[in-house]
């Protein structure tokens, strides 16, 4: 279980050093030759190591994978998923487990803002249509949620769950709702739910 004190520490050790694997990789590419800051289509400043290519910016690192394989050996975890802030394992109890990665501000690659901002999200609304955080780390260094099955596995093309969480949304102005979309919203045997949220910044 993850609520025992072994696999908590494991969990963050491994965390944080997922976390560190992004950043040193990347170090380099602050160098002055490289154009690090640009705007995007909305006139949306952005920065990044090494600019608009954004290396590894959605792929791991080498060092990440390796990071990767040694998580499924001490824990039995499986890798089940790979987004730009985070990785998530599947732990086999009912629960995945996201594990942060390192970036520059939250809306581009923070992994450990990404926790943070769940979690107190989940703490102050604490209702559907959000998936419950079970658990996470107080420095951000992993978050456990419900496992549940993704609107595009078992609902491919129907928009319903979407608008319908969008309209319940638009009555909670603390929480974000940018990020709803087919990718974020899950099944949790119930009712559907967005898994992958957090708090908007101007609240």
């Amino acid at each position: 279980m993850l609520t025992s004190i072994d696999d908590s520490e494991t969990f963050a050790d491994l965390g944080k050093r997922l976390s560190h694997a992004r950043e040193h990789r990347l170090k380099h590419y602050w160098d002055d030759k490289y154009p690090n800051q640009w705007t995007n289509h909305r006139g949306e400043g952005r920065r990044w190591p090494g600019g608009r290519k954004r290396r590894y910016f959605w792929g791991l690192t080498p060092e990440e994978y390796e990071i990767v394989s040694e998580v499924e050996e001490r824990t039995g975890a499986e890798l089940c998923g790979v987004g730009a802030s985070r990785v998530i394992f599947d732990t086999y109890d009912d629960l995945v487990v996201k594990l942060p990665r390192w970036g520059v501000s939250s809306v581009m690659g923070d992994g450990i803002g990404q926790n943070h901002c769940e979690a107190r999200a989940w703490e102050e609304v604490g209702e559907w249509p959000l998936l419950p955080v079970v658990e996470y780390h107080p420095d951000g260094w992993w978050l456990a949620m419900p496992r549940v099955k993704r609107c595009g596995a078992v609902e491919p093309h129907n928009d319903e769950p979407i608008d319908r969480i969008k309209r319940e949304l638009e009555g909670m102005p603390n929480v974000r709702e940018t990020d709803v979309k087919r990718a974020n919203i899950g099944w949790d045997g119930e009712e559907w739910r967005i898994f992958d949220y957090e708090m908007n910044p101007l609240y």
